[in-house]
């Protein structure tokens, strides 16, 4: 819908409100319109200056030239508001049913202090830190199956039972469970294939050993700071196109439990 203005109306419009909402009603954005007054030779208020007069402060408005630029004439022409309808909406798609059961409170997955390790992949990772903690280990000693869980041993136990919980999640969901080649975890949800590697987070620590002296080892570590295990857990997911990291705090609830479920949909 055109709008046909006098210079002189499209000047008292413009010092009579903020050109950002005058410029929405006539079709422009705020850049735009003032493009046009400056075309037309209208000045326009300068920056600041509607919040010097909300505040009480003196302001000066310049008057209109008397004419405007030779070939443009006293009319000006603008667009005016759009009269097309707007695009409709698309209605939003329903999550898949397992999702939305994820997101219920009542399918958060906890973790029993009693609950006792019975999945055979976890029993055998345990078996394998027994092995590889004793004193006379030997590595040509065939090992069982195990994953490649990063933490330490104060919280290898509290890792397993956290799995545990997990696995049993999974596979009451239908899903499968098993070892990859790289000792991570691996699981089938949906027809989608998900990774996951568990480890306990660490954070830097001033260190604490004594300064350098010539007596030192040569290759002795100069780091300011060293690495301290803070006893909470990482569950890192990962699929084919990205991955996705969620983690307890020092108890054994796993924060956003359902995330491994969405993730591989």
């Amino acid at each position: 819908m055109l709008i046909r203005l006098t210079r002189k109306e499209l000047y008292d419009r413009v010092w009579a409100e903020p050109i950002q909402k005058l410029s929405k009603e006539y079709g422009l954005s705020d850049v735009g319109l003032a493009k046009i007054c400056h075309r037309y030779n209208i000045p326009v208020p300068p920056r600041g200056y509607w919040a010097r007069q909300q505040a009480g402060k003196r302001v000066s408005k310049p008057s209109l030239p008397p004419e405007g630029p030779k070939g443009y004439g006293d009319e000006v022409r603008l667009p005016g508001p759009s009269t097309q309808p707007p695009e409709p909406v698309a209605p939003p798609v329903p999550p898949h049913p397992l999702i939305a059961a994820e997101s219920d409170p009542a399918n958060t997955i906890s973790v029993p202090e009693d609950l006792r390790i019975r999945h055979d992949l976890l029993r055998s990772t345990r078996e394998y830190w027994r092995i590889v903690q004793r004193p006379n280990f030997r590595w040509e000693v065939k090992l069982p199956d195990h994953i490649n869980i990063n933490v330490r041993k104060l919280t290898q136990e509290r890792s397993l039972r956290l799995l545990q919980a997990l696995f049993t999640a999974l596979e009451l969901r239908g899903h499968k469970v098993g070892l990859g080649d790289r000792g991570q975890i691996q699981v089938r949800v949906l027809d989608e294939h998900c990774e996951l590697f568990v480890r306990e987070r660490q954070r830097q620590v001033l260190s604490e050993r004594p300064k350098k002296t010539e007596k030192s080892p040569a290759f002795e570590s100069t780091r300011p700071y060293d690495l301290a295990h803070t006893g909470e857990l990482e569950l890192r997911i990962e699929w084919r196109f990205g991955k996705q990291t969620c983690g307890t705090g020092r108890s054994d609830r796993l924060k956003h439990s359902s995330m491994m479920l969405w993730c591989a949909c």
